[in-house]
């Protein structure tokens, strides 16, 4: 079972069509499979694959997984996890792993305690892959990993713990000296793509955090862009229970899409196709 969800075929030959996959695209279903579309305040939250065991989730971005006082201070927000319990109409779901605020797509969610355990250490396991994209400031090497060792931020002690991501180039814009990459860490460290990247001077652009504040506030008033410009694109991971891979995939979410059309040295006519957003310009099309 190399599950690949939401599979879509179209011969996109236009930029609207190109706009529109990204905002609407074919939905239905709850098991089996199929994606099933919740609303919330944050536009819909998504199910890309769900079964008796697990179920995995397209995390809008700049929403919290679950309550955390320090970020939220006393603001009412709504969380991913409180949120899926409320569109499942099933207390019984568990984080396994999350991602930050600001991060936006796949995150894997258990039905039981015990399976929890599992998935977490299916997850540890060198098979399974976690595949992000970002847009960062400069330009890189084709190819290139960053295995400098973190502190956990939670930590009192601050022990460094080895820490490996690797990188890809996908699409470099010269004017914008902006370059789209893929990052596959492969250790779990708080903020470990974003604080690898920043260490080889690439910041993602849109990271308050780790990033340049003048960079982001230009790339905001300029081109609108609305947050951390990182997508979680594709988690791979062992079945707990049937022992077969399972691949979840979250295309680009229209927000950060627009802000990447915005700049004025990207056009979906003149690059070449960006399969890696889930879409290929003029070609067919299969997830």
């Amino acid at each position: 079972m190399n599950a690949k969800f939401g599979n879509l075929g179209y011969r996109l030959d236009e930029f609207m069509a190109f706009v529109w996959w990204f905002g609407a695209g074919k939905r239905g279903g709850k098991r089996g499979g199929k994606r099933d579309v919740c609303s919330t305040a944050h536009g819909r939250i998504e199910v890309l694959y769900e079964d008796e065991w697990m179920l995995a989730v397209d995390k809008p971005g700049s929403m919290l997984m679950h309550r955390n006082i320090k970020l939220t201070r006393g603001k009412e927000e709504k969380y991913v996890i409180d949120e899926l319990k409320k569109q499942q109409d099933d207390n019984d779901i568990y984080v396994v792993h999350r991602l930050d605020r600001a991060t936006s797509g796949v995150v894997l969610f258990a039905r039981s305690p015990e399976v929890v355990t599992e998935l977490q250490r299916m997850l540890s396991l060198e098979e399974a892959q976690k595949t992000y994209l970002a847009l960062v400031r400069g330009f890189t090497p084709e190819q290139w990993a960053n295995e400098n060792p973190l502190t956990d931020h939670d930590s009192k002690k601050k022990v460094r713990r080895t820490a490996y991501t690797s990188f890809e180039r996908l699409l470099t814009l010269q004017a914008s000296r902006l370059t789209l990459v893929r990052a596959k860490p492969r250790t779990g460290r708080t903020n470990q793509i974003r604080r690898h990247l920043a260490a080889d001077r690439n910041h993602i652009i849109g990271d308050v955090k780790y990033g340049k504040g003048r960079d982001n506030q230009f790339m905001r008033d300029r081109y609108g862009l609305p947050r951390l410009f990182l997508h979680a694109r594709r988690l791979t991971i062992r079945h707990p229970r049937t022992s077969e891979l399972v691949t979840i995939e979250a295309p680009l979410p229209l927000d950060l899409f627009n802000f990447l059309a915005a700049l004025p040295d990207f056009s979906p006519q003149t690059h070449p196709p960006v399969t890696d957003l889930g879409i290929s310009i003029g070609k067919q099309v299969s997830l």
